[in-house]
């Protein structure tokens, strides 16, 4: 696996403004994560592209409320602890975690997480003369060891403006500590406002996609002898892998992306392979992996990648 620190200020467009990107790669794809600390509040936002299932690792010190945010994809999660937990573009759900080592099995896909750490001060101030949640601030007092998480809902566009707001705050130093916890705050509230997600609407969300059209994407690239023919339109592509567009448009959902996304994703993955000859020319490389002009190749580089392709191929062709 390789993995890089990526100092603020970072080009990567929907990350955490102020706060250093570690980007990992490696043969199951790439993960983006970002941790920010502060006296009462924790912010942990995770970009994931998996090919492959990837087992992760996450220490907890004492007994931990998390809410957590989809932003973008959608896929099923397993948590050694908590089992299944279930993550759709627009949705929310609390969880507890008692203190330990916890394994969170992530599946082959894409998806955008924001989570926001809850501490037990910041709690007891949420719930402060509010009857509704004294259920809730109990549960967390008591530090059950089993964990437990609460029913899944749909914060809609007002949990997904906060979620930006907090995302891409400039305030910095004290400032931003306060109006972090009190849009963490604002956002604890709003959740638990709403109603949970019927069982029928859930089972929606996880409608049926052929896995063979699924699989026919993940390894798309190692598949097609010429690259360039994925760099077309949808239509295209669809006939380059033996689909209809529908069914392709299907498969990227069922993978967490749209197809432009995924697509950017094969050509950067492609311009990476080429970097690695050094008697390229960028700009030849730029067109190789389907872009007309170099600008656009080097702003797409820089977002996926978070530096420059002359930087990439200096770092990865030093002795």
């Amino acid at each position: 696996m390789d993995t890089q620190i990526i100092p603020c200020p970072h080009l990567f467009p929907d990350m955490i403004t102020n706060a250093p990107v570690t980007l990992m790669t490696g043969p199951f794809g790439r993960i983006l994560q970002q941790i920010e600390d502060g006296q009462e509040y924790r912010l942990t936002k995770h970009c994931f592209g998996l090919t492959i299932p990837k087992l992760m690792q996450v220490s907890v010190s004492e007994p931990t409320l998390v809410l957590s945010y989809t932003l973008e994809g959608s896929m099923v999660m397993k948590h050694s602890l908590l089992g299944d937990l279930p993550h759709y573009r627009g949705t929310s759900y609390l969880y507890y975690l008692p203190p330990g080592l916890h394994e969170v099995n992530v599946p082959a896909g894409a998806c955008t997480t924001l989570k926001l750490h809850v501490s037990l001060s910041l709690l007891e101030t949420a719930c402060y003369k509010r009857d509704e949640l004294q259920t809730l601030l109990k549960r967390v007092k008591d530090g059950c060891p089993e964990g437990w998480v609460m029913p899944m809902v749909n914060t809609g566009m007002k949990g997904r403006t906060m979620t930006r707001q907090v995302t891409r705050l400039q305030d910095t130093g004290g400032l931003r500590k306060i109006a972090i916890d009190n849009k963490v705050r604002e956002f604890l509230l709003h959740y638990m406002k709403q109603k949970p997600i019927s069982p029928k609407k859930q089972k929606r969300r996880e409608a049926h996609v052929c896995e063979s059209h699924v699989e026919k994407l993940r390894h798309a690239r190692q598949r097609t002898p010429e690259m360039q023919q994925l760099f077309g339109s949808m239509a295209s592509v669809a006939r380059v892998l033996n689909m209809t567009k529908t069914q392709l448009k299907n498969a990227c959902k069922k993978m967490g992306m749209r197809f432009p996304s995924l697509q950017k994703r094969w050509k950067i993955e492609h311009a990476c392979e080429l970097l690695l000859d050094g008697q390229i020319k960028i700009d030849a490389v730029a067109t190789e992996s389907g872009y007309k002009e170099p600008p656009q190749f080097y702003e797409a580089f820089e977002q996926e990648i978070g530096c420059t392709p002359d930087t990439y191929r200096k770092n990865k062709l030093k002795p």
